[in-house]
């Protein structure tokens, strides 16, 4: 977009968009008057930088004027950077300028310029358009050698100008009349070396600053002197070569301290207050400012000789904005994520941009057609009203007024949608099943179809399978059925295919005799530490249970502590089970093998073709609880430790939620069992400790591919396992510890919240997502600098631990409503010892988390994983020394926040400060859990 300009009736055309420091000439040459003669000197294409800008003024509509010392023209912008007028060129002509250095406005918006090495005063009015001149060089009334700068009184009737080299400020009107003057060169009291810049406050006083005498002086309006302040030197008051001043409105003085690169800020009479600035290039730093200004509403304005900028601050010197905005560096997109018809962008944000334009592709060498544009603030965008199954190609641009960034890396992604329901679907009876057989879709939705999914009416079940024919077992005998097909994508569920014809089941007709298939040969070896156990330590079953075969490994009791009577506490009994099986593994022990294995601290270890379980058998609370009741039959016992293939039902429940949960499974659900058995009654063993569950992973799968693994219900509910990589004769397994048992799912799986792209938390936030522990909002934003509540705190540790409610529900705390979105967490944490009420019987689980109550939970954790046991002895006063608020803790926390420090899980907001009051922020809450999980050996 450009802008028409008009001076002195002729017309310029310059770019609205450009800032302070860039200024754009249009691609014509652009013509100007020279004081209305008709001469039209022409200014040939360019791009021009501000050459030491040496004096700046506000006006009272808040435009910005800039005296372009280098380059002798005034540049006037509006109070966003944008560009409304420039003028001037080199020269002694009206309108032309030999070193512009001050600016001044009367009450009729016209501009006073100070020309420096012309020796004179040019009037402009506010566009530009030349009025009038005075002065010549000389040392009478009226002349000058040199004048810096000038200053208009608060009635607008009387111009000051510091005549520098004539060592004197003159009087004049508003039409270049002389009125008076005062001063003579020395550093005496009213006397000057070199008076530079000028302010008039609103007592009508004028404040003169000298850049040889290094100082400030007071004088009232008729040059009678009053007072002074600041020497040569670093010190605070203390000058080297100020050549400004800016008065604001509440009366206080502000004056570039060009040489120590700062501004110092003084009340009226040279007390001072403050500073700001240091050498350098960067927002806040200086390189010799100059020059100085204050708006109507307090913000100050500093340029720089040695820098081509202007710097913004607020009164107290913190820092706003500067011109020219640096052009942006070029974004980073992230992975496009296709949809139907659609594709969704998010990229990294990048400093200094106040839009983003977005370029679209049917090529991987771009050359795209710009589809979109953004704001600032916004890093996502979706691309809509694409093909399904075609590829484009993505590249984002930051821009801003100085002109637009270099290209993003490109990105592409095929928008996809649901496939056509599948056809031609056939059902064949058999006994107690059916087989159903169906044509693939012609539409595949541009993904490719993954599975299908055929659901029994009556009864809704649903079976699914990767392609035609499958096989729906269960069925009633005599019943009929009928079947639809699904086809699924990575967008998810076609509709129902046409049901196909009715069917009924029926037995077979009965053969000659009964056939007993063989069960797959197993080898079976038991090892103690590594070495192989005695022959005949070990037998195996073989049974089937509801369908389902079994392989149960029954220990010789008289065998097997004939080798374990000298074997140490702690000692590995490992029994192994190879071959090709289709069997849900076991070993069994009798309730007076457990109690003796348990007094001997035995490790007991079953290794399987999936999986291995390994569980210390002292962890198992011999006394545990069932129904309200305790068990003390221990001798009537059978305990059975299995670990297998979780089946068919539960894969399909496993596909379900993986996409439901947008999750890639990448090996079939391993079940792992510890259960006791006394006649009828059957109920599941616990650990006081993390077990672990190693599932072995598929010769395809790479330890990096893996996420986590997750708890999988019969009902499709999930939960993270904390996990971590491992490898045993030279297999690769994901290893998932937890106290309770479970049907484990390896997947893969990424989550990013938009809102921590640039967040110091970034790592350990986007890692606690992909593996289900945290949740965003429904706009995919985690809030980091949120602080955490008491509840959302300990939704995340269950989470990350891997919890699971002990028993029925029921409502620890009186302030703990069943309906709750909280309840259940806040009864597992209670459950296992992590967390406890105030003295009122309440838990406050809206309540803002401080840093010594998260320290008090994170010790109850460590003491649940073990960690505890494993931090090096340290005194806890010694640990607690070193901080200077440490005595601002609860007698009651001191020892959990010793634990923390010794375990690295929190550390001092300072070397010095522990602010154990201070309240938790949920990215702090991430990095905190992901370090218990991470030091407690849980996850890698």
């Amino acid at each position: 977009m450009t802008r028409m300009l008009k001076w002195n009736g002729f017309m310029r055309k310059v770019s609205s968009i450009v800032l302070i420091a860039v200024l754009w000439v249009s691609t014509y040459p652009v013509a100007w008057a020279d004081g209305g003669s008709g001469v039209i000197p022409f200014i040939q294409p360019q791009q021009a930088l501000l050459d030491r800008p040496v004096a700046i003024e506000i006006d009272n509509r808040g435009n910005i004027y800039v005296a372009d010392y280098g380059n002798n023209r005034i540049v006037k912008l509006d109070s966003n950077g944008g560009i409304l007028a420039e003028w001037g060129e080199t020269g002694s002509g009206d309108g032309q300028f030999n070193y512009p250095s001050g600016i001044a406005f009367d009450n009729n918006d016209n501009v006073y310029i100070v020309d420096r090495e012309n020796h004179r005063i040019q009037k402009f009015d506010s566009e530009g358009n030349y009025l009038t001149k005075w002065g010549v060089l000389g040392a009478n009334d009226g002349e000058f050698r040199n004048p810096a700068n000038l200053e208009i009184d608060r009635n607008a009737n009387i111009i000051y100008v510091t005549d520098r080299d004539n060592h004197r400020v003159q009087k004049f009107d508003l039409n270049g009349q002389f009125l008076g003057k005062w001063g003579s060169n020395g550093n005496g009291d009213g006397q000057f070396n070199r008076p530079y810049g000028l302010a008039i406050a609103q007592d009508g006083n004028v404040y003169v600053t000298e850049s040889e005498n290094h100082r400030i002086q007071k004088f009232d309006a008729d040059g009678t002197y009053i007072s002074q302040w600041g020497s040569f030197g670093t010190g605070n008051g203390q000058f080297r070569y100020p050549f400004d001043i800016a008065i604001d409105n509440n009366g206080y003085v502000y004056i570039p301290d060009a040489q120590n690169n700062r501004v110092q800020k003084f009340d009226l009479t040279g007390t001072y207050i403050s500073q700001w600035g240091s050498i350098g290039t960067g927002n806040g730093q200086f390189n010799f400012p100059n020059s100085i200004a204050k708006d109507s509403s307090g913000h100050v304005y500093v340029t720089e000789a040695n820098s081509p900028r202007i710097q913004k601050f607020d009164s107290n010197g913190d820092y706003m904005g500067k011109w020219p905005v640096p052009i942006p560096e070029a974004p980073h997109l992230q992975l496009a994520i296709a949809g139907d018809g659609q594709v969704s962008l998010t990229w990294d944000p990048v400093d200094n941009a106040s839009g983003y334009k977005i370029y679209q592709s049917l090529s991987a060498s771009m050359n795209g057609t710009e589809v979109g544009t953004v704001g600032g603030s916004v890093y996502d965008y979706t691309a809509a009203g694409l093909a399904n199954g075609t590829t484009y190609y993505f590249t984002v641009k930051g821009e801003n007024v100085q002109g637009e960034s270099p290209s993003s890396n490109i990105v592409s992604a095929t928008p996809f949608t649901v496939p056509g329901a599948p056809t031609n679907v056939v059902a064949v009876p058999s006994n107690r099943q059916a087989t159903i057989t169906f044509d693939a879709p012609v539409f595949d939705g541009g993904s490719p179809i993954t599975d299908y999914e055929v659901t029994v009416y009556p009864g809704g079940q649903s079976i699914i399978g990767a392609s035609s024919p499958i096989v729906a077992t269960g069925l009633t005998n005599g019943t009929a059925y009928t079947f639809t097909v699904k086809a699924i994508n990575a967008a998810g569920s076609s509709v129902e295919s046409t049901a196909s014809g009715s069917i009924r089941p029926m037995p077979p007709t009965p053969a000659p005799g009964p056939s007993n298939p063989e069960l797959p040969v197993a080898e079976v070896d038991i090892r103690l530490n590594g070495k192989e156990a005695a022959a005949g330590t070990v037998s195996a079953t073989r049974s089937t249970r509801e369908g389902r075969n079994e392989l149960a490994i029954v220990l010789n009791q008289a065998k097997l502590a004939e080798q374990l009577k000298n074997a140490d506490p702690g000692a590995v009994l490992e029994v192994g089970v190879s071959g090709q099986l289709d069997a849900e593994i076991y070993i069994e022990l009798s309730g007076i093998q457990l109690e003796y294995l348990h007094e001997k601290q035995i490790v007991l270890e079953l290794q399987s073709p999936t999986g291995i379980y390994r569980v210390p058998l002292q962890s198992i609370d011999l006394h545990q609880h069932r129904a309200g009741k305790p068990i003390t039959e221990l001798q009537e016992w059978l305990v059975r430790m299995g670990v297998g293939e979780a089946g068919e039902t539960l894969l399909n429940v496993a596909k379900k939620a993986a996409r439901d949960n947008g999750m890639t499974l990448l090996a079939e659900p391993v079940r792992f069992t510890l259960m006791a058995y006394n006649g009828d009654d059957q109920w599941e063993l616990t650990t006081d400790r993390f077990a672990q569950k190693m599932i072995k992973l598929p010769d395809d799968i790479t330890p990096g591919q893996v996420t986590t693994a997750i708890a999988l219900g019969k009902d499709g509910a999930i939960r993270h396992m904390p996990t971590k990589m491992s490898t045993a004769d030279g297999k690769r397994y994901a290893v998932a510890s937890s106290l309770t048992n479970d049907t484990y799912v390896l997947i893969s799986h990424s989550l990013t919240f938009k809102d921590v792209q640039a967040h110091w938390a970034k790592s350990a936030v986007n890692e606690l997502g992909a593996r289900l522990i945290v949740r965003g909002d429904s706009m995919g934003l985690f809030h980091p600098e949120d602080d955490i509540t008491r509840a959302e705190f300990a939704a995340i540790l269950v989470n990350g631990l891997g919890l699971k409610m002990k028993g029925e529900p029921f409502s620890p705390y009186s302030d703990v409503q069943p309906s709750a979105w909280y309840s259940d967490v806040i009864q597992i944490a209670y459950e296992y010892g992590l967390i406890s009420g105030f003295e009122d019987a309440a838990f406050r689980p809206d309540d803002k988390l401080t840093r010594e109550q998260a320290m008090k939970i994170l010790s109850n954790a460590m003491k649940l994983t073990r960690l505890s046991d494993k931090l090096p002895v340290q005194v806890e006063e010694q640990l607690l020394a070193s901080f200077d608020d440490a005595n601002e803790a609860g007698e009651w926390a001191r020892s959990s926040i010793a634990d923390n420090l010794r375990a690295g899980i929190i550390t001092g907001r300072d070397i010095h400060t522990l602010a154990p009051k201070a309240f938790i922020m949920r990215a702090e809450a991430a990095v905190m859990v992901q370090r218990l999980l991470r030091e407690s050996w849980l996850i890698d």
